[in-house]
């Protein structure tokens, strides 16, 4: 029972499934491999699983001041249970690598970057005060995860080579970027009724986040008619949601703000459907 409520205040798993699931299977070209497509899927799960897993235990004293509602705060789980979660899920994590093979490479480095990532790169202070760069640090953990997929799917690592596939890249990484910017773009407020600081909206005011959140579908919709591989409607659809977020901004803030939860459930998800549902044949 302590499992189901900690995953679902936090970890949306069958979200997080979902959105997995379908930026896996919009890379697939040519013939779907069903039991490799499941493995990969499972693996982008566990990643993120495994960064959550992380991320309790380096803001750990920090959501001890500002989130005492939080499950490990409160005592709903507690460290040894949430070090046993995270060995199941690395070892897990492993067992997929061995069954997909690929160039594993950059699997390693992926599980490497994690432990820096978890250090905040010993200089917390440093990045907490340059919030792009934090911000840059932390998801470019995704670009070898993606080239490791890549070579998983495509056979090889060739694929880097052609400039349509490094737009395609940096395609699939953007619906992190949007997820991450997206759940931290409104203020939160601490047990004390006080906002908290780990969030965008603090750092550049609400408006601003929800403005960067915005403009990166304009971003993606530019990248993703680099890549070549979706047809127009596509294109159009993922510039039209950026332009209706900056409309919401500007007319109907404080709609946006009460949803703002949907628009980066929908938001994250829209690049990859694109993707896989307006994609030329």
């Amino acid at each position: 029972m302590k499992w189901i409520l900690y995953f679902r205040e936090r970890f949306p798993m069958h979200l997080l499934l979902l959105f997995c699931f379908l930026s896996v299977r919009s890379i697939y070209f040519d013939l779907v491999r069903p039991r490799e497509l499941f493995a990969l899927t499972i693996l982008y799960l566990l990643f993120f699983l495994y960064l959550r897993i992380l991320d309790e235990f380096k803001d750990f004293r920090y959501d001890k001041t500002h989130h005492k509602d939080r499950p490990l705060q409160r005592g709903l789980v507690s460290k040894k249970d949430l070090l046993i979660l995270l060995f199941v899920t690395f070892l897990s994590m492993v067992a997929c690598v061995f069954f997909l093979g690929g160039i594993w490479v950059f699997a390693v480095f992926v599980f490497l970057y994690t432990l820096c990532m978890f250090k905040e790169f010993f200089c917390h202070d440093w990045l907490k005060k340059h919030i792009v760069i934090y911000l840059v640090s932390h998801e470019i953990v995704f670009v070898p995860l993606w080239i490791y997929i890549f070579s998983v799917v495509m056979g090889g690592y060739q694929f880097i080579l052609d400039a349509s596939h490094v737009f395609l890249l940096i395609y699939m990484i953007l619906p992190v970027v949007i997820m991450e910017i997206g759940r931290k773009m409104v203020h939160r407020v601490s047990h004390k009724g006080i906002q908290t600081s780990d969030t965008y909206a603090y750092e550049w005011g609400e408006g601003q986040a929800i403005f960067v959140f915005s403009a990166l579908f304009i971003v993606g919709g530019v990248i993703g008619w680099n890549t070549g591989l979706i047809r127009s409607s596509g294109i159009i659809f993922i510039f039209s949601f950026g332009v209706f977020c900056l409309v919401m901004l500007y007319q109907n803030l404080k709609v946006f703000v009460k949803n703002y939860l949907l628009f980066t459930f929908f938001g994250t998800l829209l690049l990859p459907c694109m993707l896989l549902f307006f994609r030329y044949d």
